[in-house]
């Protein structure tokens, strides 16, 4: 595991011929108390480890980035309580941003970096040409880790760029006017600086998973800076379990779930929608 200096501050300014005194009593600038996080790269297409990855807190140049190792792993100090973004650039990756808030306690994170040559195609595919002043915005809309949901809408807050586009497996499909099973949308040359994205679920309501709380309902913020993609994630309410299902009798609850009987009950094929 590597470790290499963000910026081009050195968070001390000391003179090199001084005393710098012992290594931990390096204090970060104004960044305050820190926490580590842990931090897995991955490619978002193969989900390859990312290897000389760099992952820096944006707009804090005085703390030292990590740069994964053939594992896709680093670790890094980051702010405690606060609203922050990790910058995450690779060759051949396109600079990613993806926005939490950051509390007292270590935090494992999984980024997934895609490479700019299949984000620019994806953009083309509907229409849309990339433009180095603008930002771009993938959002999702997840039911837990990983489970993309169905049916969810959204808009930005202030309104900018072009889209929605939902996709359908990782694919922009301008026939969706919500989300596809895989819970993706992007929205193209997104104006820099402070925007909400706000979600329109039928199931209920949604939070920030990995976004800034806004006061509006429904939705979250985050910041997009010109020549990168931000990742943002919101968890969204699921649709309520059918009712109607035949849960067997009562009793089946005693049964040894270790050897049913396949004739007494055919699972058949999983229901996507349970």
């Amino acid at each position: 595991m590597a470790l290499g200096a963000c910026g081009d501050d050195d968070g001390g300014g000391a003179d090199a011929g001084e005393d710098a005194g012992p290594v931990d009593a390096w204090v970060p600038g104004d960044a305050g108390e820190t926490v580590r996080w842990s931090v897995t790269v991955r490619d978002l297409v193969s989900g390859d480890p990312v290897q000389l990855a760099e992952v820096c807190v944006f707009g804090f140049p005085q703390l030292p980035c990590g740069t994964t190792d053939r594992m896709g792993e680093t670790a890094l100090d980051v702010p405690v309580n606060l609203e922050l973004q990790l910058r995450t650039t690779a060759l051949r990756y396109f600079p990613t941003l993806t926005t939490y808030v950051a509390d007292d306690a270590p935090r494992d994170v999984d980024i997934d970096l895609g490479k700019t040559s299949n984000i620019t195609p994806l953009i083309a595919s509907v229409g849309v040409t990339l433009d180095d002043t603008k930002g771009q915005l993938a959002f999702l809309a997840q039911s837990g880790p990983g489970d993309g949901l169905e049916g969810v809408a959204a808009s930005l807050d202030p309104a900018s760029g072009e889209g929605p586009f939902y996709t359908n497996g990782s694919i922009p499909d301008e026939t969706l006017e919500a989300t596809s099973d895989d819970g993706l949308g992007v929205f193209g040359n997104v104006d820099p600086g402070a925007v909400d994205v706000v979600y329109a679920n039928p199931n209920g309501g949604c939070a920030p998973s990995e976004g800034w709380p806004s006061p509006t309902a429904d939705a979250l913020s985050t910041h997009i800076e010109p020549g990168h993609l931000t990742i943002v994630i919101a968890r969204c309410d699921p649709p309520p379990v059918d009712a109607g299902i035949d849960a067997g009798p009562a009793d089946a609850g005693v049964e040894d779930a270790g050897a049913m009987d396949a004739g007494a009950m055919d699972a058949g094929p999983a229901d996507a929608g349970m």
